[in-house]
């Protein structure tokens, strides 16, 4: 379908999602008031390209 990365969002205290995500190599950082004042996000990314 032409995807070359993937992104996802999840809350810091998603734990099941954290461990989830990085089990199938996503990167993951996290960002502060993502969603407004006072709520941070871990965001998910994954390059879907192998290394050239």
């Amino acid at each position: 379908m032409g995807a070359t990365h993937l992104k996802a969002i999840t809350t810091p205290t998603n734990h099941t999602s954290i461990n989830f995500h990085k089990a199938l190599g996503f990167h993951t950082h996290l960002v502060e008031d993502y969603n407004g004042p006072g709520q941070p996000r871990i965001i998910f990314t994954r390059n879907l390209n192998p290394p050239l």
